[in-house]
Formats: structure tokens, sequence, C-alpha cells
């Protein structure tokens, strides 16, 4: 089973994924236009922070983390189903 991976900034508590493999990234998502797109924004937005490659299936704090480019659970109140938070 692959896993997924997202570079992360620790500073802000935010990641956007980027790839697939298993125990280390093997497939870069470059081709897909969407997620280049965040990973853009994502670098120009921490430009100067220090940036680290995580696993996102053996590094629980990511649990944590917010998805860069999608709306915040928080402050919509849409859970990740897509319905409304109680």
């Amino acid at each position: 089973m692959s896993q997924t991976f997202s570079i992360t900034c620790p500073e802000t508590k935010t990641k956007v994924w980027i790839g697939q493999g298993f125990g280390q990234m093997t497939t870069f998502y470059s081709r897909e236009p969407e997620t280049m797109a965040r990973l853009g924004d994502f670098l120009r937005k921490h430009e100067g922070k220090a940036l680290v490659l995580l696993c996102d299936d053996t590094h629980e704090m990511l649990c944590d983390y917010r998805e860069h480019g999608k709306p915040d659970e928080a402050t919509t109140g849409i859970s990740g189903s897509g319905t409304p938070s109680s």
C-alpha cells in the first residue's frame, strides 16, 4: 500500500500534499496543475521558513496540520465529509 507525502511548515502547522511512495517518496505529482498551483502558492507564502518533507502516514503530528489551499473546518463549519459540523 502506498503512503502519501507532504511538504510541511512546522511554524504555521500547514502542509501541502505532493506525492506518494512506500518508505520514500517515489512519485511526485508534477503533472497535476492543481497540485502544482497549491505547491507554488505554499512556497511563496512560506518563503524564509523551514520546510520539511514528511510521510503523512507515519507522522501523527500531521493530523493537527491544515492542508494548504483548502478551507479550514474551524472557519467554515463544514467537516471533512462536506457536511456542516455541530
